[in-house]
């Protein structure tokens, strides 16, 4: 029986040291370890009560037949490179590492094509919110990438919100219908070079035609949300509560969103929103700071509350750009 030399060479072969080979390969979809170090020993060694049922683990996790580990080891040296590609084990050489010139950071690039390939499927209607993803074999096959590569960019895509790992069941999407459009952009916003400026001018675009909209379609529940939002301004203005004086803002902006009746710039502002909070904080310096942005967001407000659609669109063109002035 040649099953456990044969894997002890496996790893030698991948280069990898014992904790990575378990980080690589004995690690489930939750990140859980299913060795330690010091178990990993013994099974290379066949020893130890573990060694079968972690033996099991891994040709289970990578579809590999024993009899493929059990042949002599002249004969599975031999055969390694095959092995490791027929099994999707492709983590990597030390002398297929990438060149300077190009991504370190392999997980980064199946981040980024594991999202294209998601996104591509639920515009298309072959997943929806809450769909289990195919299991990480057939999902590793259709990219053609490593398992354990796979699994590492399915951790980064669960942090972020856009999948969900459910220990013993599998890997679905997000199952609110915004949360993996919403996620995706807001992490793009984070990562990507945008500057202050750009996100503004989106902004200004989105949030004048908001205003515009609201002041035509708004209903007594939605005047009534947005008094609340001023009354809570007005209270944090006076207490020099920057904090609270934050929040009420963010959340006009988003009932001003929600009055102009259009949903897609509702979540689109939503999750701007996200990213230009840490901006407009930082034009909340001082007391007189919070009175100037009060009654710039009460003209908005007033215009709509009129049916003015024009001056609302003009109001909130004024309070955005005397809001990018403050940022600086």
């Amino acid at each position: 029986m040649h099953e456990f030399e044969n894997l002890k060479y496996l790893r030698r072969f991948l280069k990898k040291t014992q904790k990575e080979f378990i980080r690589c390969f004995f690690t489930d979809s939750a990140g859980k370890n299913f060795l330690s170090v010091s178990r990993l020993s013994l099974l290379e060694n066949g020893l130890g009560g573990e060694a079968r049922r972690a033996l099991g683990f891994f040709c289970r996790e990578y579809g590999v037949e024993r009899a493929e580990l059990a042949e002599g080891p002249e004969d599975f040296a031999a055969r390694t490179a095959d092995f490791i590609q027929r099994h999707g084990l492709d983590m990597g050489r030390a002398e297929d590492a990438p060149a300077a010139d190009k991504p370190a950071n392999i997980t980064e690039e199946v981040v980024k094509m594991l999202s294209e390939y998601l996104t591509s499927r639920l515009l298309e209607g072959q997943l929806r919110p809450g769909s289990r993803l195919p299991a990480e074999r057939e999902l590793a096959g259709t990219l053609r990438i490593g398992r354990s590569t796979l699994r590492e960019a399915l951790r980064v895509l669960a942090v972020i919100g856009l999948l969900d790992i459910r220990p013993g069941q599998g890997t679905f999407v997000a199952a609110r219908h915004t949360d993996f459009f919403d996620s995706s952009l807001a992490w793009n916003l984070l990562i990507g070079e945008h500057s202050r400026h750009d996100i503004l001018e989106v902004r200004t675009t989105l949030e004048c035609e908001a205003a515009h909209l609201a002041a035509l379609r708004r209903t007594t529940a939605d005047l009534a949300a947005l008094e609340q939002l001023i009354g809570r301004m007005t209270i944090a203005g006076q207490s020099a509560n920057k904090a609270d004086f934050l929040e009420a803002d963010m959340d006009f902006h988003l009932a001003i969103a929600c009055a102009a009746q259009n949903r897609t710039a509702l979540q689109l502002l939503s999750t701007i929103r996200k990213i230009s909070g840490y901006y407009s904080r930082r034009g909340m310096t001082s007391r007189e700071d919070l009175f100037a942005i009060h009654a710039e967001h009460s003209a908005v407000y007033q215009a709509i509350a009129a049916a003015e659609p024009q001056v609302a669109r003009e109001a909130m063109r004024t309070h955005l750009h005397l809001a990018g002035q403050r940022y600086v």
